[in-house]
This record gives structure tokens, sequence and C-alpha cells, in this order.
């Protein structure tokens, strides 16, 4: 059974290959996360973190799922969302809706 990275990197490679070609929304938002990586890429290197120790923490037991340019994993307490082109992720805590925006 593939791990929460494995299947990540799959559905980049999908997105990179089929998807950003199959729509301007897409390819924008695909050059924009490109962007982003080429700007914070160095720091980016210097905090790195492994995806399968980040889900089995944060949301233990889910599969992630593809959502527009995020990879995303989502159980009642958290939510992280991982950038398909770029590879960062961020963390969301829900009790802090405030702070995120669906």
């Amino acid at each position: 059974m593939a791990d929460s990275k494995a299947r990540y990197s799959q559905a980049t490679k999908h997105y990179a290959r089929i998807l950003i070609h199959s729509s301007m929304l897409d390819a924008i938002r695909y050059y924009r996360s490109k962007a982003r990586e080429s700007k914070f890429n160095e720091n980016w290197k210097k905090h790195m973190v492994n995806l399968n120790d980040v889900v089995n923490q944060y949301t233990p037991g889910v599969k992630g799922k593809p959502k527009g340019v995020k990879y995303q994993f989502e159980n009642n307490k958290y939510i992280i969302k991982v950038d398909m082109p770029s590879g960062y992720l961020r963390i969301y805590d829900k009790k802090c809706k405030d702070v995120y925006k669906n």
C-alpha cells in the first residue's frame, strides 16, 4: 500500500503532465506556485519536513486527495494542504476558523 508521500507524488505528476494543460486557470495556478517556490525555496530547503510524518501526526489514517492546485489531507481537527507544483505545505487547525478560509 502506498504511503501519503507516494500518493501525493503520483497526483503531482498527473497534475503537471495533464491538468495544467487542460485549463488556463490551472496553468496560472501552476506558474504562481512556481514563482512562490522560486522566491522562498532556499528557506524551505532549510526547514524541510517529511510529509508522511506530518500526516501521521496531524491526520493519521487519512488518505489525501487533490483539490485544485493543492493535495489535501483532512480530519475533524486539522487540514494539511500541500502545494502540488512546489511541494510546500500548510497545516490548518479547524478551531481557528477566522484564520482558515476554504
